[in-house]
């Protein structure tokens, strides 16, 4: 059997801006794949499957354990910087550990931690909008 990937089954996407997040993330790299579907379960124990759309709804879960100031830097201006992702607002361009380019855009708030000596985010999750054809 083929090794197939998220990146075999989302589109091409062109970013709103031109900013690459490519902070590898240093522990676990979640992704979360969903359909727009429902499924409904009828008193005799019968089973409906409600299909919206057949696009899948990926998600990308990133953590950031340990971080020097370049790094958190560069991750705190992407969310912050009104002509970057601007929070939530705009799409960028991720730099995935798995070679791909991928369109995403941040889903939620940041949390950033800070020791005396190094800087860590909680659990950043981002949403894949598509992905860059590979050249």
């Amino acid at each position: 059997m083929a090794n197939y990937e998220l990146y075999d089954y989302i589109s091409d996407a062109t970013a709103d801006v031109d900013v690459i997040l490519s902070v590898n993330p240093q522990a676990v790299l979640k992704t979360q794949v969903s359909k727009n579907q429902i499924v409904r379960r009828g008193d005799d124990g019968s089973r409906e499957v409600l299909n919206f759309s057949s696009d899948p709804i990926p998600y990308f879960f990133l953590r950031y354990d340990l971080l020097d100031e370049e790094d958190k830097s560069t991750i705190f201006d992407i969310y912050m910087n009104e002509s970057s992702a601007n929070g939530k607002l705009n799409s960028f361009k991720f730099s995935h550990p798995d070679g791909h380019f991928y369109i995403c855009s941040f889903e939620t708030d940041i949390t950033m931690l800070q020791s005396p000596t190094s800087y860590s985010f909680d659990i950043i999750k981002l949403y894949v909008h598509g992905r860059i054809t590979d050249v």
